[in-house]
């Protein structure tokens, strides 16, 4: 239950209205219902679905100045604890031996995740971030969230998730993220606690269209981690970051969860 505790005791929880805005006629009328309808009917659905399956993950938070990305998240979302002038950045990097696309089987897979925390404007979800970078080694899920408008998505078929359970040190997590910006993580994890049911929206915007990427884990199992990243204090990350290393005192977790579906649609 500890990550369910600290999600709710950060607020960490956010969904938003989309509106679809419709040009008035020369006129000077705003279009009719009827007209916003047929617009909206033929604009391509470009939702998907990915199903993912046998998972592990580290997901830990950072604290950073609000100044660092206060201009890098739109202005209709509220960043989380943003009244004491320090927010969170969330690192997630999720391994699973099988995804599924819409139902079309697509391999193992690992994605990394890193966002900015915020505060839910109607209450859903258990923890809620907007997207900086996304990074994934399926092509398929890569072309997918491209065209339904997470431009932060890169196709990284090099990410190096290690999890080693015995030696020196373990049971420890190490990971390579390259592309841009390039990061590693890692460090000692511990055994995960009993499942407990978890929702994660990750949120992007591109230009008037907003998107959310919503993740329902039935049973994820949370675990303790002390992980640290390093990335160049130049990158666009360590810029955000402040440094080129960081540590996770906010929360720092290593999970285990046997399946999750995610919906990623146009809101």
């Amino acid at each position: 239950m500890q990550g369910r505790a600290v999600a709710s005791s950060l607020g960490l929880c956010v969904c938003v209205s989309w509106l679809l805005a419709g040009c008035a006629a020369d006129t000077g009328e705003a279009p009719s219902e009827a007209v916003g309808e047929a617009r909206a009917a033929a604009r391509p659905d470009r939702s998907f679905t990915v199903d993912f399956s046998g998972c592990s993950e580290m997901a830990s938070l950072t604290p950073v100045p609000v100044a660092n990305v206060r201009d890098k998240v739109p202005a209709g979302y509220a960043l989380a604890n943003e009244a004491a002038g320090t927010t969170f950045i969330v690192v997630r990097i999720a391994h699973c031996s099988g995804m599924a696309i819409d139902g079309e089987a697509d391999g193992a897979g690992t994605v990394a995740q890193v966002g900015v925390n915020l505060v839910s404007p109607d209450g859903t979800g258990d923890i809620n971030n907007y997207t900086l970078w996304y990074y994934t080694t399926s092509r398929a899920l890569f072309q997918k969230l491209k065209r339904v408008g997470i431009d932060e998505a890169q196709w990284t078929p090099g990410i190096d998730y290690r999890y080693t359970a015995s030696g020196p040190g373990a049971p420890r997590l190490d990971i390579t993220v390259p592309g841009n910006p390039a990061f590693t993580v890692g460090g000692p994890v511990t055994a995960t606690g009993g499942p407990v049911p978890f929702t994660a929206n990750w949120w992007g915007d591109r230009g008037d269209e907003r998107v959310r990427m919503n993740t329902t884990l039935p049973a994820i199992g949370f675990g303790g981690a002390t992980m640290s990243l390093t990335t160049s204090p130049r990158s666009k990350l360590g810029r955000v970051l402040g440094s080129g290393a960081a540590t996770f005192p906010i929360f720092d977790s290593y999970n285990e969860f046997a399946g999750a579906h995610m919906v990623v649609e146009q809101r």
